[in-house]
C-alpha cells in the first residue's frame, strides 16, 4: 500500500502510474473496502453508482482523481456495455464512439461535473480506469476538456483499454491538449477490441512479457508477444490474453518500475553528494 503525502506531480512518473493503477484496482472493491483502501492511500472517496455504471471521486488537499470502475463479470449491465459496440455520436459532438462505453460514461458524468465544479478549480484533476473503466475515463476526460466551465484534466491514465472511437473522434481527441498515458500489458486481449474501424487514442506504453517497460520496435514487440503466449502454453495457461488483462498485473509491474526509477534517482543523488 503506497501512501500519497504530497501533490502527485512531485512524484516520479513511474510512481504516479503505479498510484493510478492502484486506484483503478481498488475501484473494483465494494464501497466500504474501497473507501478504506483509498483512505490508507491518503484520499477521501465518494462512490458514484448510476444504472450500474460506477466510479469513485478521490480527493486530498492537492488533487482530485476520477476513477472509473471496469467490467464486473457478474454485472449484466457492464457486460451489455462492453458488447453494445454500435457507433453513436459522442457527447462532444466530434465523431462516433462505442455506444456502450458512451452510455456508461454519460451515467456518471453529471455527478462528476458537479464535484469538479465544486473542487476542481483549486485542485489538479486526473482521470483513470481499467478495462471498461479505461474507456469511460477516456470519454470523460475529453468531455471535461471540451467543456467551457470545467478545468482541464492534468492527465489521463488508462490500463488495458479497449478502443473507444472511430477516425473523426480519435483525430479530435488526439488534437486536444489531453495528456494520455495508455498502458498495455503484453498480450492483453481487451486492448485489441472492438475491431476496425474502431481505433485507439494515442500510442501505448508497452509492458513486456517480463513485466518490464522498455522501448521496443514493432518486431521486438511482436516477438515478445509470442514469447508471452508460448510461456502461457508451457504452463497450460491457454487464456494468456485474459491473464494479461488483470489489473493486478498492471499494478504489480508498475510498482516494480517505480521502485526501479526511485532506486536509480537515489543512486544518482548519492553520487552528487
Amino acid at each position: 500500500m503506497y501512501h500519497v503525502d504530497k501533490p502527485l506531480w512531485q512524484y516520479p512518473f513511474p510512481r504516479v502510474a503505479h498510484i493510478m493503477a492502484s486506484f483503478s484496482n481498488y475501484a473494483y472493491k465494494d464501497d466500504a473496502e474501497g473507501a478504506k483502501l483509498f483512505k490508507q492511500m491518503g484520499f477521501k472517496s465518494e462512490h458514484i453508482d448510476v444504472n450500474s455504471s460506477q466510479a469513485f471521486v478521490l480527493q486530498n488537499k492537492h488533487d482530485l482523481i476520477f476513477v472509473c470502475r471496469g467490467t464486473e463479470p457478474t454485472d449484466m449491465n457492464d457486460i451489455k456495455a462492453d458488447l453494445n459496440a454500435k457507433p453513436t455520436m459522442s457527447s462532444t459532438g466530434l465523431g462516433l464512439v462505442h455506444q456502450g462505453f458512451k452510455t456508461a460514461s454519460d451515467n456518471v458524468f453529471p455527478t462528476l461535473e458537479k464535484l469538479i465544479a465544486k473542487h476542481g478549480k483549486t485542485k489538479q484533476i486526473y482521470v483513470t480506469g481499467h478495462s471498461l473503466g479505461a474507456a469511460m475515463a477516456t470519454l470523460v476526460a475529453f468531455r471535461c476538456q471540451r467543456s467551457e466551465h470545467l478545468p482541464d484534466p492534468i492527465a489521463l491514465f488508462t490500463f488495458g483499454s479497449p478502443k473507444v472511437g472511430m477516425k473523426e473522434y480519435i483525430q479530435a481527441i488526439t488534437e486536444s491538449d489531453i495528456t494520455h498515458y495508455r498502458f498495455v500489458n503484453n498480450n492483453d486481449l481487451v486492448t485489441t477490441v472492438p475491431p476496425w474501424p474502431y481505433r485507439h487514442f494515442d500510442e501505448c506504453t508497452y509492458i513486456n512479457h517480463y513485466g518490464l517497460i522498455r522501448g521496443m520496435s514493432f518486431w521486438q514487440r511482436t516477438k515478445d508477444k509470442f514469447r508471452g503466449m508460448w510461456a502461457g502454453i508451457k504452463e497450460f495457461r491457454f487464456m494468456d490474453g485474459f491473464d494479461d488483462h488483470s489489473i493486478d498485473c498492471y499494478q504489480e509491474h508498475l510498482d516494480a518500475w517505480a521502485v526501479e526509477e526511485e532506486t536509480r534517482q537515489a543512486e544518482q543523488l548519492a553520487k552528487i553528494k
